[in-house]
């Protein structure tokens, strides 16, 4: 009786363990519905020699509720394929290589695109700003702001890579005429980006150093760079700086 009493407690044991670990994994991956692509891309990534990531605290809750949604979509073959076809592209812009050189035309028509997975959102993402300038070096005293009343709103643009000018960082700030010099409004002032086609850079913040005369803005963004919607390549964040000049318009990388 005593023997049976113990198969039976023994018995009972392992299924309440058992239902214990099935309940936990079952909690987690309702609380966080990317879990079990996180736990995929870890084996792609052992599989490539990659160290792509769904970079999740980056996100804020529009774009998780974004990428949740498009992953959460795709079953974990679609997801592989994503994952595939991102990296494809991504190495085939880093090296450089013309796909008609390297893929034969039915190669080419056969392979998927990340369009196949998902809609373009040509929308520029604004961001927060972070001040680093001293305001008490420019010229145009607070005076001279609060007496101009002709401010030009202003958006500039630095084209990172001039062969693909559907990627984009930029500043929205305003203008003003002072000796017939256009100059910032230090004021106002924040940047942004726009990822048209992948892999683009993510910028997460900027700061911004104006002159001393506020004709131009030295900026650096604080970027990721994606390689698809919801995965970069691991490796950042990126500093990216370029100078804007009042008055002058958009900028391209040399």
């Amino acid at each position: 009786m005593k023997k049976f009493l113990s198969i039976l407690i023994a018995v009972a044991t392992c299924i309440v363990l058992n239902m214990s670990v099935f309940a936990e994994d079952y909690i987690q991956q309702n609380e966080d519905p990317l879990k079990i692509y996180m736990d995929e891309l870890e084996i792609i990534n052992e599989e490539m020699g990659t160290n792509y990531s769904i970079p999740v605290e980056y996100f804020d809750d529009s774009e998780l509720d974004e990428v949740t949604q498009l992953f959460t979509k795709m079953s974990m073959e679609d997801f592989r394929n994503y994952v595939y076809t991102a990296h494809f592209n991504y190495i085939s812009e880093e090296e450089n290589i013309n796909s008609e050189n390297s893929k034969t035309t039915e190669e080419s028509e056969s392979m998927l695109t990340l369009d196949d997975f998902e809609e373009k959102k040509l929308v520029p993402t604004r961001i927060v700003e972070k001040d680093t300038f001293d305001s008490a070096s420019t010229i145009a005293t607070e005076d001279t702001y609060a007496s101009n009343s002709s401010y030009t709103p202003s958006t500039q643009r630095y084209y990172y890579n001039p062969s693909n000018t559907n990627n984009y960082l930029y500043i929205e700030t305003e203008t003003f005429i002072i000796n017939n010099i256009p100059r910032y409004n230090r004021s106002n002032f924040s940047g942004g980006y726009l990822i048209g086609s992948y892999p683009g850079y993510k910028a997460t913040s900027c700061s911004v150093s104006f002159s001393s005369n506020d004709t131009t803005a030295a900026v650096t963004y604080t970027c990721l760079k994606m390689i698809a919607s919801g995965l970069n390549d691991g490796k950042g964040p990126y500093p990216v700086s370029c100078t804007y000049y009042a008055g002058l318009g958009d900028l391209y990388a040399t």
